[in-house]
């Protein structure tokens, strides 16, 4: 057969097709690599006319190679993701000193060495892991992301990831015509005891919640709060006084059917104060410190010392202008909020001189008389929750309201509290809903709604349980506790006899405390 009959039993295409769908013709493509230098060297030679066709064309072509190298490593799939992992993993062995492995990895897959990624970036691959997994603990605790959607995440294109990441950090305060802006705090927070946490394989609708102990007031049970290692829980009466209890005595005390509080063998409670003059409203516990902070109708803030056995008295007094209705300490503990039955949210310095600080600005401030007041984690921000209806936002460093979410729940906001990631906040109020809020948009994205919701007088405290996987609120003379995701009823606890006034969950299981009007405080324990 001759040459010229081969040549044209396999004829020359005229045209390329990538995998874009584009096409190109075949020659000009050639002519366009073969023949770059010399039409670079003899420009005089060449019109350019010619050449500037020619020149765009392989332009466009390595574009179009470069583009669809970038899509296909960003497909797990890919011979191009697959291969640059690889050499991912060869440089992370070469960097911890298994040079043979390296190489040996390297043979195995054909794979030659890429020196410029690894002078460039050596540790690539554990700055990636990292990254990976705070991502993957951010999910976890996000509180918005679905229980299958932080499966689903990974598998969304990037296109598609960007769109969510850009819907999610839009700011809540401009969209209400003011500037969020955040001060870097200057603390340090020194915990003595590092709270352990429950194991999270107990999940909330597995719990058995049941009352471990039943501490009795000569008043109205009115508030409690748990220590932050929940060792600790103190609890203040309309008696004016204040009860000290110990977690783990309570956790084996024995309840008798009769609920009549026995102090013979546990003896829970540790110890007794007594210095206010009127009902207590609100307690707290020192970040570190072994601290008792209250406040009291009697309009003062008071200071105990846990430490004194034989001293009942606190060792310092804040005196207020009004009924002193909620307090909050900072994280660092060198701060501390104060809500009062006036419209102006306190803020005292505890480590110069008690100096106290408020918002110039007067319409910063509510309208009506404070029900509570929150710090956030970090104490980047405060939030509040008034009478008027209405939940602020503040800056913790500046002290200023940054944005305002307008009837809430209607007439009466009570009780708000931040998620752990200071992400969202979980409020109650006279509507007898718990509603949790998204600060990114300053929309609402979960309510938990009792079985028979109505305008109700007493007040409704919420709180998020410790791993933030449920929502506990008061209702009436129950306590009702929601799944946070997906927003069920999961346990409705019985018991009190008068409406329940104030929940509080531990920091570290599954467990609270309930005050109530029938002079009883409760220690309920679902890790049976």
């Amino acid at each position: 057969m001759s040459k010229e009959a081969s040549s044209s039993s396999t004829p020359t295409p005229t045209v390329i097709i990538n995998n874009a769908g584009n096409t190109i013709a075949f020659g000009d493509l050639l002519q366009g690599f073969f023949n770059q230098n010399h039409h670079q060297q003899n420009t005089k030679s060449t019109s350019s006319s010619s050449s500037t066709p020619t020149t765009k064309l392989q332009q466009q072509y390595i574009l179009q190679l470069l583009q669809e190298e970038v899509d296909e490593l960003q497909i797990p799939s890919s011979k191009q993701f697959k291969r640059f992992l690889y050499q991912l993993v060869i440089n992370q062995l070469k960097h911890d000193g298994f040079v043979g492995a390296a190489n040996s990895v390297s043979e195995a897959l054909f794979l030659e060495p890429d020196d410029d990624l690894y002078e460039k970036s050596p540790l690539r691959l554990t700055e990636l892991v990292q990254l990976g997994l705070e991502k993957e603990k951010e999910l976890k605790n996000d509180l918005f992301v679905e229980p299958n959607q932080a499966n689903q995440t990974s598998s969304l294109t990037t296109g598609a990831k960007k769109k969510i990441s850009k819907k999610r950090k839009v700011d809540f305060a401009s969209q209400q015509g003011h500037l969020l802006t955040l001060g870097e705090g200057n603390y340090k927070t020194s915990i003595t005891s590092t709270p352990t946490l429950s194991p999270d394989g107990l999940a909330l609708k597995q719990c058995n919640f049941v009352t471990k102990f039943i501490t009795t007031h000569k008043g109205a049970a009115r508030c409690a709060k748990f220590s932050p290692d929940g060792k600790f829980v103190v609890t203040g009466s309309a008696d004016w006084s204040l009860k000290l209890l110990d977690v783990s005595k309570m956790n084996y005390h024995h309840q008798t059917k009769a609920e009549v509080e026995d102090f013979g063998n546990a003896k829970p409670v540790i110890r007794t104060f007594y210095d206010h003059q009127m009902e207590i409203n609100d307690i707290d516990f020192h970040p570190f410190l072994p601290v008792i902070v209250s406040a009291s109708r009697d309009r003062t803030v008071k200071f105990f010392d846990i430490t004194k056995v034989s001293v009942k008295r606190a060792f310092h007094t804040i005196e207020e202008s009004h009924n002193v209705r909620s307090i909050h300490m900072h994280p660092s503990g060198n701060y501390l909020l104060v809500g009062t039955d006036g419209t102006n949210i306190r803020t005292y310095d505890l480590v110069n001189g008690y100096k106290c600080y408020t918002s110039a600005v007067y319409e910063d401030h509510h309208f009506a008389a404070i029900n509570q007041v929150r710090y956030s984690p970090d104490g980047k921000l405060f939030i509040s929750a008034s009478k008027d209806g209405s939940i602020k936002i503040w800056d913790g460093v500046t002290g200023r309201c940054v944005t305002t979410i307008r009837n809430a729940h209607g007439t009466n906001v009570y009780s708000v509290q931040f998620s752990q990631n200071s992400k969202y906040v979980l409020s109650g109020g006279s509507d007898s809903i718990a509603k949790l809020w998204d600060l990114s948009t300053g929309k609402q994205v979960r309510t938990f709604e009792p079985p028979n919701p109505h305008e109700i007088t007493s007040r409704v405290q919420t709180s998020f349980n410790f791993n933030e996987s449920g929502v506990v609120s008061s209702f009436h003379n129950d306590i009702l506790i929601w799944d946070t995701r997906m927003g069920t009823l999961s346990h409705q606890l019985t018991g009190h006899i008068k409406p329940v006034r104030w929940v509080t969950s531990s920091p570290t299981m599954h467990a609270m405390v309930s005050c109530s009007d029938d002079l009883r405080a409760r220690f309920w324990n679902g890790e049976q």
